[in-house]
């Protein structure tokens, strides 16, 4: 048999902001300022999960996942005794996918039971970062590109003791690829 929950969501947000400040300068003259930045932000997500029951089996396999698009965009300028001073426009788009597998649980009896999961996570991140039209950055956009992936093991060992044990492997453009093993021991009195 199967069991499903699925969910979608979509959001956009908006605004428009203004600050006023002075500045001083080092003649001690006092210039008025002001910084207008207009912030939009689209969001989509959507995700579910699932039980598979498998032949006589009543401990089911929980499959479940999810993905996001998110898009960032503000626009900012400065303006001094009238003159609008350097436009700003920062675009930060992210994209994500996850899933996780909890297989059926390992009953073996007296207290004792082993949980598995397995899962797997990609996101990827874009820059695009001008002021007055011009790139700040050497290339017009910058990326990021994140893949991880673990196993996980919960280990009830008694009926108040239980250890989790697992391990991740991410591989990150950006800080290279490792692996970074867990351990953790519970027990309640």
């Amino acid at each position: 048999g199967f069991i499903f929950n699925y969910w979608v969501e979509a959001g956009y947000y908006e605004e428009a902001d203004s600050s006023r400040f002075n500045y001083v300068a080092r003649n001690g003259a006092v210039q008025p300022q002001q910084r207008d930045e207009d912030i939009k932000r689209k969001r989509l997500s959507a995700g579910g999960e699932s039980e598979i029951f498998v032949g006589d089996n009543t401990e089911a396999y929980k499959l479940s996942g999810s993905v996001l698009h998110e898009n960032y965009d503000s626009q900012s300028h400065n303006t001094a005794n009238g003159i609008v001073g350097d436009v700003r426009d920062f675009d930060l788009t992210t994209d994500i996918a996850q899933f996780q597998v909890d297989l059926p649980l390992i009953n073996r009896g007296n207290g004792q039971w082993h949980a598995l999961q397995v899962g797997m996570k990609l996101q990827k991140d874009e820059l695009d970062q001008k002021i007055d039209g011009v790139s700040e950055f050497v290339t017009n956009k910058v990326d990021r590109d994140v893949v991880e992936a673990y196993v996980q093991d919960d280990w009830a060992f008694s009926e108040n003791s239980e250890l989790v044990a697992g391990v991740r492997y991410q591989d990150d453009s950006d800080f290279g690829s490792h692996f970074a093993p867990k351990i953790a021991l519970k027990h309640d009195y």
